[in-house]
């Protein structure tokens, strides 16, 4: 059974997770903690500190909402505009979608994809068509090719652990 994720608003919070990113001092591990303190600052500045809200991105209206993202904007002192920012989003899942397929390609060899990428780099580093790169220095134009080079490099891996397994149980 395959699960949704869950929507309070039909908003789009992608704008505010990509300026979350860029404050100073951003650590992926302690995102949440950092959303709530970002979201309560705000509610702070706007109510006063006993606004008695659920510190929560569903609970704010869609003013508060977009006030909110051109507060933290201000913050970190971005000069981009919002397009800007949106093709980026949209380049970052891009790129990750690619990633996606390429580690399902190489998980199926038995490449251990959990533990970061440097083990799926020294796999890529070994195609010809990486040039010694590592997958974040490949530009998102050239994995597509990356990923044909990826599926031959894992089929002719596939067929060689097949050949090794006949061979050895024939012995």
């Amino acid at each position: 059974m395959t699960t949704q994720k869950r929507t309070y608003k039909k908003r789009n919070t992608g704008l505010f997770y990509g300026y979350l990113r860029r404050i100073p001092g951003y650590d992926p591990s302690e995102v949440e903690t950092i959303k709530g303190g970002v979201i309560e600052s705000f509610l702070i500045g706007k109510y006063g500190a006993d606004h008695g809200r659920r510190i929560s991105l569903s609970e704010l209206s869609d003013k508060e909402y977009d006030e909110l993202v051109i507060d933290l904007k201000r913050q970190v002192n971005i000069a981009t505009d919002m397009n800007s920012l949106k093709a980026e989003l949209n380049e970052r899942a891009i790129r990750k979608g690619w990633y996606h397929r390429i580690f399902t390609q190489l998980s199926r060899i038995g490449i251990n994809t959990i533990n970061g990428y440097e083990e799926v780099n020294r796999h890529i580093r070994s195609l010809p068509i990486s040039r010694g790169r590592i997958l974040p220095a490949i530009p998102i134009c050239e994995l597509p090719d990356l990923f044909k080079a990826v599926c031959s490099y894992c089929d002719n891996r596939l067929k060689q652990q097949r050949k090794e397994l006949a061979t050895a149980s024939k012995n």
